[in-house]
Formats: C-alpha cells, sequence, structure tokens
C-alpha cells in the first residue's frame, strides 16, 4: 500500500500544506529541488529520455566526426561526457516536470480567481435585478393603487369611467 504525499508526519494536502500543494493534492516537500512522489514517473522517463537522447548523439557525433583511432582517450572522453549528459538531463527534466505543474498551479488559480470573480459579478447583477424589480412592482401598485382610486372615486359620483387601467 502507498503512502500518502508528504509521509507520516502530516504535510500532507490538509491543514499544513501550502496551497500549490493543496490545489494538486500532493504532500509538502523536502527541499526546494526535491520532486513531490507524484511527479517521480514523469521525472523519471523524462531524464532516461533525455540522457539517452543526449548519449545517442554524442556517440553519433564522435563516430561521425573522429571516426577511426583514440581508444581508451575516446572512452575517457564519452565517460565525462556522459556524466555532463547525465547531470544535464536530469537539471532539464526536474525543470520541465516542476514548471508544467506549477504552469498548472498558476492556471488553477488564475482559473479560481476568473470564477470567483464571475460568481460576484452575477450575484451583484441579480441582486441588481431584484432591486428594480422590486422598484417596478411598487411603481405598478403605486399606478394601479391611484387608477383604482379615480374609478371608484368616478363610480360614486356616478360618472362614466373609461380610462385603461395602467400597463395596458
Amino acid at each position: 500500500m502507498r503512502e500518502p504525499a508528504g509521509g507520516k508526519g502530516g504535510g500532507g494536502a490538509g491543514e499544513g500544506a501550502s496551497r500549490t500543494d493543496r490545489i494538486l493534492g500532493v504532500g509538502g516537500r523536502q527541499s526546494l529541488l526535491s520532486v513531490v512522489a507524484e511527479a517521480y514517473t514523469a521525472w523519471f522517463l523524462l531524464t532516461a529520455a533525455l540522457y539517452v537522447g543526449g548519449m545517442a548523439w554524442m556517440v553519433f557525433v564522435e563516430r561521425a566526426v573522429y571516426p577511426v583511432g583514440g581508444g581508451d582517450v575516446k572512452m575517457l572522453l564519452l565517460m565525462e561526457v556522459s556524466q555532463t549528459v547525465a547531470k544535464w538531463a536530469a537539471v532539464n527534466s526536474f525543470f520541465v516536470v516542476e514548471g508544467g505543474r506549477q504552469a498548472m498551479v498558476a492556471g488553477k488559480i488564475t482559473w479560481d480567481m476568473y470564477m470567483a470573480r464571475k460568481r460576484r459579478r452575477l450575484a451583484e447583477a441579480r441582486e441588481e435585478g431584484r432591486a428594480e424589480e422590486r422598484e417596478e412592482r411598487e411603481r405598478m401598485i403605486a399606478a394601479f393603487s391611484a387608477w383604482n382610486a379615480r374609478r371608484l372615486d368616478a363610480e360614486g359620483r356616478g360618472e362614466r369611467f373609461d380610462e385603461p387601467p395602467p400597463g395596458i
């Protein structure tokens, strides 16, 4: 059974986690340049692909540029280049994986802010519409009450009242 991100001692996606970690649902980090558990697979595969690709390129260049001779010197040079390529692959894949995760976090935060603003504007518009509806209803009630008073007054005097009701 896999242990939740952040280990046993807290730091998971709960109370003590940062906003970024809560959004992504991951645990806290051990250091600034550590890879969170959920990104291990992506980081490893990208590092391996970059390393294999880099080494293939170096072997191709070594064979194409220096096709013969060299023996031990070539092997030592290839081993030195191999270490450089491995470091380059690990660092670059870390930034690609973590950069992608941070871009998702930034996108999520931006989306949340957009949706909160949209909900707030919708609530304000709804309240404004309700206030306008109340005002319109009160105006119609006042107009109808005035019309009805005139009708009753005319009826009381025995006059003919042919004014249409308001709004018709």
